[in-house]
């Protein structure tokens, strides 16, 4: 996919156009159908791994309770970013930028969009940024757990039954969910924020809105070079940012973990430490390339165009629900940006993404000054940084939170991790630096290596994890000569 994405030519506009009316996303023309904004976000974070306002997954079923089923409601991590790119366009120069992707989108190159719709457009981006990551703001943050018929007890913009139809419709899971399965929400204010939008907005002002969204962030699957350009208003920077933009499109945004909700005293919050699960991928299972080979077996290494990749490659991972290695995409995070480490509060869950493990913070065969100084210094400084006060109240409980920092990392074990390490850079030379001899003469390849490179040190410096899905099992791209560092 990768490759794909940046060496793609030609605009796929047609192609990325049809797949949002598919999903309710129309736009710059106006949507004629009824398509509530709520199905159409659902539909994309569920069965696209496409999360414009939040993250939606299904967690398994706990041992202590095999019947109900929880959906699990998180925030959207690119959100930040997004408004970020956003605030880098002054205002005056909105306009230009909101007019050119206008034409590259509309089907009538000589048709321009008003100023007032431009206005509202505007404004609707503005506050549903600064609404939605208001909660983000915040330091104390509220979960929650409960039926999906509680929900309507937050709300008079919408109703527990429609939120209930509307997630059967799009989820397409059996059975089909009732009122009396459970959502969990890592924050409560994220949930009255996405209500506070429905219930100040029009359906349709929602739904371009969206769309638009969609654009901001996805634009470059229809036509990368152009797109770019547009979004960032310099051809320069599009080419510097192409990398990343191709590199992201590879990875799989993905969590899963247990519930757990308590934390009322010091006690409580010692026991949260020790009881924390330490998330790492891939599981023991798939610690061969056959395994991960096996498991990404139906992931399309082969389309006409970057765009037909794109869609293939998320119909593929819609395909993985309810599977073995669905469980396994659901065990890691997002690896395309920072932090590599980073504690799930609702969930006690503490992730790992494979992107730390790399120097400075993990070397192979390190020492163990390497946990105090490094890769076990971030595990420890996340899980202190998420006790709140009411866990860590008086001087005497450092003793023991700290003891039990350390004990929980007894997962973290070298062994665990340097089975994976092996196996990603392993994988790497074995199969794709072969394929690279093969398909080019030493001249291209060396210029080839050396694009790698280059393109895997944009992509760290930025925060990104070059990880490829089409290559059916996910590894860590890094250049020959550091790939045979890692294995001396």
């Amino acid at each position: 996919m990768f490759n794909s994405c940046m060496t793609q030519t030609d605009s796929q506009v047609g192609v990325l156009k049809n797949f949002m009316r598919e999903h309710g996303l129309v736009w710059p023309e106006d949507p004629t159908d009824k398509l509530g904004p709520a199905e159409v976000l659902f539909d994309l974070a569920f069965n696209w791994n496409v999360n414009l306002w939040f993250s939606l997954k299904l967690l398994p079923s706990t041992a202590d309770d095999h019947e109900k089923r929880r959906i699990f409601l998180a925030p959207n991590d690119l959100m930040l970013q997004w408004r970020n790119i956003f605030r880098q366009i002054p205002e005056v120069y909105f306009k230009t930028a909101y007019s050119n992707l206008f034409r590259l989108f509309n089907n009538d190159i000589n048709i321009f969009p008003s100023t007032g719709r431009i206005q509202k457009d505007y404004d609707m981006l503005k506050n549903v940024f600064d609404v939605l990551l208001r909660p983000q703001s915040r330091k104390n943050r509220v979960p929650a757990v409960m039926p999906l018929r509680d929900l309507g007890s937050h709300t008079e913009a919408t109703n527990a039954q429609y939120i209930t139809d509307a997630m059967n419709a799009k989820l397409r899971i059996e059975p089909p969910l009732t009122m009396d399965d459970l959502v969990l929400v890592s924050d409560m204010a994220l949930l009255k924020a996405v209500f506070e939008i429905f219930g100040s907005a029009e359906d349709d002002a929602v739904r371009r809105h969206l769309a638009l969204l969609f654009l901001q962030a996805y634009a470059a699957v229809a036509d990368p070079a152009a797109a770019l350009l547009v979004l960032l208003g310099n051809k320069q920077r599009a080419q510097q940012q192409r990398p990343f933009f191709c590199a992201s499109q590879g990875a799989v945004e993905v969590t899963q973990g247990a519930l757990w909700l308590d934390n009322e005293t010091r006690q409580v919050a010692v026991e949260k430490l020790r009881d924390v699960r330490t998330v790492l991928w891939p599981a023991d299972k798939f610690l061969t390339a056959q395994e991960l080979e096996a498991a990404y077996a139906n992931f399309t290494e082969t389309a006409s165009s970057f765009a037909e990749f794109w869609i293939k490659t998320r119909r593929s991972l819609r395909g993985l629900v309810g599977s073995d290695v669905g469980l396994q995409e659901l065990r890691i995070r997002d690896s395309t940006a920072h932090p590599y480490v980073l504690y799930i509060h609702v969930l006690n869950e503490l992730s790992l993404s494979v992107g730390a493990l790399a120097p400075p913070l993990y070397y192979k065969d390190g020492t163990k000054a390497m946990l105090y100084g490094g890769l076990g210094y971030c595990y420890a400084k996340q899980l202190l940084g998420a006790l709140d006060s009411e866990g860590v109240k008086s001087p005497e409980n450092w003793t023991a939170v700290l003891k039990n920092v350390f004990a929980v990392g007894r997962e973290l074990t070298f062994r665990a991790i340097k089975d994976r390490t092996e196996l990603l850079v392993g994988y790497f030379r074995q199969e794709d630096r072969a394929n690279l001899r093969k398909s080019a003469t030493e001249e291209q390849y060396t210029e080839r290596d050396q694009l790698l490179q280059e393109i895997s040190d944009i992509a760290r410096d930025g925060g990104y994890m070059l990880r490829t899905v089409p290559r059916k099992a996910q590894f860590h791209a890094r250049s020959e000569k550091e790939a045979a560092h890692w294995q001396e």
